[in-house]
């Protein structure tokens, strides 16, 4: 799951990507988020000036590493959109917004046969690691993503 960058003249004017939230779409300062609506920040008080997402879903586990109620939606930000990159932590694309709409809700059966179906490569391989190291897998998810075939390294 890769979200999409859309450029028109040059310039980032809207990005589809992924959030995660605590049980109950639950966001910054526990504010309640909705499937189907959209948000300014002049809504709420948006942490840095703005909505944070990533450009892929494994990488919003970062934010929430090792709880077990979280949940991933399919989101759009559009209005002054910035993208940077943690390179210490080898995060890259991620993104702050004025307005981010939520899309939808990820099903953990969609992220499961997501991951279960990357095609296996240098690069895929990373990201199957960060997903299976910081998403909270129950032993049959574990069976399904044959965790116990698999050499998986760990990287940071």
């Amino acid at each position: 799951m890769q979200g999409q960058i859309i450029y028109k003249d040059g310039e980032i004017k809207e990005v589809y990507g992924y959030k995660a939230f605590h049980n109950g779409l639950l966001g910054y300062n526990d504010f309640k988020f909705e499937v189907g609506k959209k948000y300014t920040c002049d809504d709420i008080l948006a942490k840095h000036k703005g909505f944070h997402f990533c450009l892929r879903l494994e990488d919003t586990l970062r934010y929430f590493l090792y709880e077990e109620n979280i949940e991933i939606c399919l989101v759009k930000g559009t209005v002054n959109i910035q993208k940077f990159d943690d390179e210490y932590f080898g995060y890259y694309e991620l993104f702050v917004c004025d307005n981010l709409e939520i899309l939808k809700k990820i099903s953990r059966e969609d992220i499961i046969e997501y991951y279960k179906h990357l095609k296996i490569s240098k690069y895929n391989e990373y990201r199957f690691c960060r997903f299976v190291r910081n998403y909270p897998l129950i032993e049959t998810e574990k069976k399904e993503l044959q965790l116990d075939k698999r050499k998986i390294k760990f990287i940071y």
